[in-house]
C-alpha cells in the first residue's frame, strides 16, 4: 500500500471463542512505519448487550512487563479482566490481586484474568501486551495498558462531552500521589486530589524503584467535573491516566490517554577511520531520545579510557583515548547504551583503527666538495603502498622508488646544503602522509700550501723545513704524519702532503726542494814540519775563507808545537759552505845526548864522547860518529848536533874537564862510573852506577826529592820518570868521594 492505505485483516467467523477462529496471537510485520487498530463489533457479554470493542496497538518494543488494572463496574458474571498476550516462549505471568499466582505461555498465546479486586498488578518475566476490558453491568469496552516502566505523562490533557458517569483511572508512583494537580482550560475550576484516593497496588512494594498507588475518581456530577476541557498534572513524576465514560445502556468509552512505553531511539553516527598517532584519541557522539535522554558509551574489545562526559541534552558525548594494545587491533567497537527506567537500547559503531605510515631513510650524508659522488638514497615503508623523493637545487634523481640516487647540481653543491624528502604515499584511510629528510652536506676543501706555496733552496747537506698549513692532520710522502718535516735532500726533489680538515676533507700541496752543490775547498802546504818550524798553507776553491786559527784570508803562515789539523771552511756566491782540512805533523827534534867516559881527564889524556839520540852527528859543527875520542888540552866545551831521520836537527853541549892532576889522588874510577842519561831529557831518565851507594835526587831549592838506593838488587841502576820540566841534582857521597851531578829537564 501507498501513504494513507488502509488495509483490512477480518475474522470471517463468528465463533471466536474457538481455537484457530480467531486473529489473536497474529504477527503483522513491515519494512516501514505503520498504524494497527483492532476492533470487534457485536461484542456480547454474558448477560447482554453487544458493543464495539477496540483499541491501536502498539509495536513490540513500546510494550513491557508490568501493568495495573483498575476494575471497571461489570456485572459479575461478565469477562472483565486483563487479556495477556505472550510475545517469546515460556513467558511466567505473575497475577497479584492481593494474592499471587502464577501461569506460563508461549509466543502468541493469550491469557485471560478476570478482575476481582479494585487493582491488580500484572507482572511477566518477558514483554507482554495487556489488554483491558472493562464498562458498565454488561456495556462493554477496552484499552490497552501501558507498562509501567518507561511510560506515562507529567501532564495529560482530556475532555468531557456528556453527561454519563464519567471515571479517571489513575495510576503513579510512591510520593506523587499529592502533588496531582486537575483544572479546566480557563483554569477557572479544579478538582482536588490528594493522596486518600490512592491505594497501594498489590505486589508492587518490592519493587526497584518504589510502589505504585492507583486511583480511580469519580467525576461523574457536573457540578464537580463539568463538560469541557481539562488537563492533569503532577509536578513530582510521571502518571498513567485511563479515561473511563458510559452508561449501563448507552454504551462505554474506554481509553489511556498517557504516553505509552517511549520507544528509545539510540543513534550512534559512523566515525572516520583513525590513523595510529602520538595522541590516538576518538571523539564518540551519539544520541538517544525516547524514553530516555541518557546513555553510556562501552567498548567490548577495547582496553583504552573514556574521558568524562561532555553531553548535552539527548546528546551523549565522550572522548575515548587508546591504550597500548588498542593500537595494535584493526579495529574498535563502541556502543552507546540507554540509560533510565526504559529497557536500554543500544546502538553500535565501529571504528576501523588504521596504522600510520612508518617509514625509514637512510642517514645523513656528507661529502667534499672536492669528490662529489651521485648520493645512495634508499628507505622502508610499512602501511602505506610506497614514497617518493624529492627536493635539493635542480639534481637529478636516478630510478623511481623507494632506492635510488641523487646526483647533485652545481646549485646543491654551492648551497653548501640540501634537503632530500621521502614522502609516503598511499596512505591508509585519515593517515596523513609521513616525510623523511635526509641532509646532504657539501663541506669545504681545505686549501693546503706548504711554505706559503714558496720553492726551497738549500746547500747541500743541509737541511729544508717544510711547514704545511690550511688543514688539521697531514701525510707527507716521507711518511711523516706532522705538520711540519725537515729534508736533506741531495738532488733537487719534490715533496707532496696531504691534509685533513676538520670536516674530513682531503686535499694535496706539492714543495720543490732545489740543492747547491758545495764549493770545493783544496789547502796547499807541506805535510810535516820540525818542531819550530814556520810554514804557509793556502786555500782555494771558494769566494770567502776562515780558518780554525780565525784567520780569514787564504794564505795562513803556522808554527806548529805539535802535530795539529788546519781546517778552512769557505762559501760560494750561493752562500753554501765546504771545507777542508790539512794536518800538519810536527816531528820531534832530536834529543842529542852526549856523555864522556871521563868527566874530568888529566891534562895529555884522551877520553871518548859517546852521542846517541839522532841519525848522524856533528861536534862543533863538523861531522861525527856516534864515539869520538877528544883530547882537549883545557876543560872544553863541546856543541853536539844531531839529526834524526825527519831531518829534523837539534844540539847539546858536554864540557870535559881537564885538570893538571896535581894532588887529586881521590879520584877514582868509582865516580867516573856515574852515568846519568839521557841528559837533558823530558823527565824520563836512568841513573847507573857501579857499586852500592846512596844518592840523593834533589831540585833547585836542594830539597830531597827521592832517596836513590843502588844495589845488586836492582843492578846499581835506577830509572826515573815523571819529572816535570828543571833544573835538578844528583848528590851523594862513596868513601871519601864526593858526587855532585846537574840534571835537566825539559818538555
Amino acid at each position: 500500500p501507498n501513504p494513507g492505505d488502509a488495509y483490512t485483516l477480518e475474522n470471517v467467523t463468528q465463533t471466536t471463542t474457538v481455537m484457530g477462529q480467531n486473529l489473536s496471537g497474529t504477527f503483522i510485520t513491515s519494512d516501514k512505519p505503520i498504524a494497527v487498530t483492532v476492533a470487534d463489533d457485536s461484542v456480547s457479554g454474558a448477560t447482554g448487550c453487544y458493543d464495539l470493542m477496540g483499541d491501536q496497538i502498539v509495536p513490540v518494543n513500546a510494550i513491557g512487563k508490568e501493568y495495573v488494572l483498575n476494575k471497571g463496574f461489570m456485572n459479575l458474571l461478565e469477562h472483565e479482566g486483563a487479556y495477556i498476550l505472550a510475545t517469546e516462549n515460556l513467558t511466567q505471568i505473575t497475577i497479584n490481586d492481593g494474592v499471587a499466582t502464577t501461569t506460563i505461555i508461549n509466543q502468541g498465546d493469550t491469557y485471560h484474568y478476570k478482575t476481582t479486586q479494585p487493582l491488580t498488578f500484572v507482572s511477566a518475566d518477558k514483554d507482554v501486551y495487556c489488554l483491558h476490558a472493562s464498562g458498565f453491568g454488561c456495556e462493554l469496552g477496552e484499552a490497552l495498558l501501558p507498562p509501567l516502566s518507561c511510560a506515562g505523562s507529567s501532564i495529560v490533557s482530556f475532555s468531557r462531552s456528556t453527561n454519563q458517569r464519567f471515571f479517571l483511572n489513575i495510576v503513579c508512583k510512591s510520593g506523587s500521589q499529592s502533588t496531582f494537580t486537575l483544572n479546566n482550560s480557563s483554569s477557572s475550576n479544579s478538582v482536588s486530589i490528594s493522596s486518600g484516593n490512592f491505594t497501594l497496588v498489590p505486589g508492587t512494594s518490592t519493587l526497584v524503584g518504589g510502589a505504585f498507588y492507583g486511583a480511580q475518581l469519580s467525576l461523574t456530577s457536573t457540578t464537580v467535573l463539568p463538560l469541557g476541557s481539562y488537563t492533569i498534572a503532577n509536578s513530582t513524576d510521571v502518571f498513567a491516566l485511563g479515561v473511563f465514560s458510559g452508561d449501563l445502556t448507552t454504551g462505554l468509552s474506554y481509553h489511556y490517554l498517557s504516553t505509552f512505553l517511549k520507544k528509545v531511539v539510540v543513534t550512534t553516527p559512523s566515525i572516520a577511520p583513525l590513523c595510529v598517532s602520538a595522541n590516538n584519541t576518538i571523539a564518540l557522539t551519539g544520541t538517544v531520545t525516547g524514553g530516555s535522554v541518557s546513555g553510556i558509551w562501552s567498548t567490548p574489545n577495547g582496553t583504552g579510557l573514556f574521558a568524562p562526559y561532555t553531553s548535552t541534552f539527548t546528546n551523549i558525548s565522550t572522548t575515548y583515548s587508546l591504550s597500548a594494545s588498542d593500537t595494535l587491533l584493526g579495529s574498535i567497537k563502541f556502543y552507546l547504551t540507554s540509560l533510565g527506567a526504559c529497557s536500554p537500547i543500544k546502538d553500535s559503531v565501529t571504528v576501523l583503527i588504521n596504522q600510520r605510515p612508518f617509514l625509514t631513510a637512510a642517514g645523513d650524508v656528507s661529502m667534499c666538495e672536492n669528490a662529489i659522488v651521485p648520493v645512495a638514497l634508499s628507505g622502508t615503508v610499512t602501511n602505506a603502498s610506497g614514497a617518493t623523493w624529492s627536493g635539493g637545487f635542480g639534481g637529478t634523481f636516478g630510478l623511481p622508488g623507494l632506492i635510488t640516487t641523487y646526483t647533485p647540481s652545481v646549485a646543491d653543491i654551492a648551497a653548501g646544503t640540501i634537503s632530500l624528502s621521502l614522502t609516503t604515499n598511499g596512505n591508509l584511510p585519515s593517515c596523513s602522509a609521513v616525510i623523511k629528510t635526509v641532509t646532504v652536506s657539501f663541506l669545504n676543501t681545505p686549501t693546503v700550501t706548504v711554505n706559503s706555496g714558496a720553492s726551497s733552496f738549500i746547500c747541500l747537506g743541509q737541511t729544508a723545513t717544510l711547514v704545511a698549513n690550511g688543514a688539521i692532520t697531514y701525510t707527507w710522502n716521507t711518511g711523516a704524519t706532522t705538520s711540519s718535516i725537515i729534508v736533506t735532500p741531495t738532488t733537487a726533489s719534490s715533496y707532496s702532503v696531504t691534509g685533513n680538515a676538520s670536516n674530513g676533507c682531503i686535499n694535496s700541496s706539492t714543495s720543490q726542494v732545489f740543492v747547491y752543490a758545495l764549493p770545493t775547498i783544496s789547502v796547499i802546504g807541506v805535510n810535516s814540519i820540525c818542531s819550530g818550524a814556520t810554514i804557509t798553507l793556502i786555500g782555494s776553491g771558494a769566494s770567502s775563507y776562515t780558518w780554525n786559527t780565525n784567520a780569514n784570508t787564504p794564505v795562513i803562515a803556522i808554527s806548529p808545537t805539535l802535530t795539529a789539523t788546519y781546517t778552512l771552511s769557505g762559501s760560494d756566491t750561493n752562500n753554501c759552505k765546504n771545507f777542508t782540512t790539512k794536518t800538519v805533523t810536527v816531528n820531534p827534534l832530536p834529543i842529542i845526548n852526549v856523555l864522556t867516559n871521563d868527566s874530568i881527564i888529566c891534562f895529555g889524556e884522551s877520553t871518548t864522547l859517546t852521542v846517541n839520540g839522532a841519525l848522524t852527528y856533528s861536534i862543533n859543527s863538523v861531522l861525527a860518529l856516534s864515539s869520538t875520542i877528544i883530547s882537549p888540552s883545557v876543560t872544553t866545551t863541546y856543541s853536539v848536533s844531531g839529526t834524526n831521520v825527519n831531518g829534523c836537527v837539534n844540539s847539546t853541549t858536554i864540557t870535559q874537564l881537564v885538570s893538571e892532576c896535581l894532588g887529586i889522588n881521590n879520584l877514582t874510577n868509582n865516580y867516573k862510573r856515574v852515568l846519568i842519561y839521557p841528559n837533558p831529557n823530558s823527565g824520563e831518565f836512568t841513573i847507573e852506577v857501579n857499586d852500592e851507594m846512596t844518592l840523593h835526587l834533589t831540585n833547585e831549592l836542594g830539597q830531597i826529592l827521592k832517596i836513590l838506593e843502588f844495589n845488586k838488587s836492582n843492578h846499581y841502576k835506577i830509572n826515573i820518570v815523571h819529572l816535570a820540566k828543571g833544573l835538578y841534582f844528583i848528590n851523594g857521597k862513596k868513601n871519601n868521594l864526593v858526587i855532585h851531578q846537574k840534571i835537566i829537564v825539559g818538555q
